[in-house]
């Protein structure tokens, strides 16, 4: 998921650290907060909490995916990539 991958390397010293330097625990939060996840209730925490959804590109049709991209991407642009044009990530990710 080039996209992620690409949105992680603009991350700051302090947001990857948040993250445990994991992209994969970043990956998960973002997709959770697009929306692609299921919930699951946590016995220890005795709370429902959101899961990711597994993503299987093989098993998506193109709307799908689409979709899930530009929710991916809103989220990026909202939370993690303030202070960065689209067109400069863009640029970046087609040089990812």
């Amino acid at each position: 998921f080039a996209l992620i991958h690409c949105a992680w390397a603009f991350l700051k010293e302090r947001q990857t650290a948040f993250f445990h330097e994991n992209v994969e625990v970043f990956r998960k939060t973002v997709e959770v907060a697009a929306g692609h996840c299921d919930t699951a209730f946590n016995l220890e925490r005795k709370e429902w909490v959101e899961i990711p959804k597994s993503i299987a590109f093989d098993k998506m049709d193109e709307a799908e995916f689409s979709d899930l991209y530009e929710r991916v991407k809103d989220v990026l642009f909202a939370v993690f990539l303030k202070g960065i044009t689209e067109e400069e990530f863009m640029d970046a990710l087609m040089n990812f």
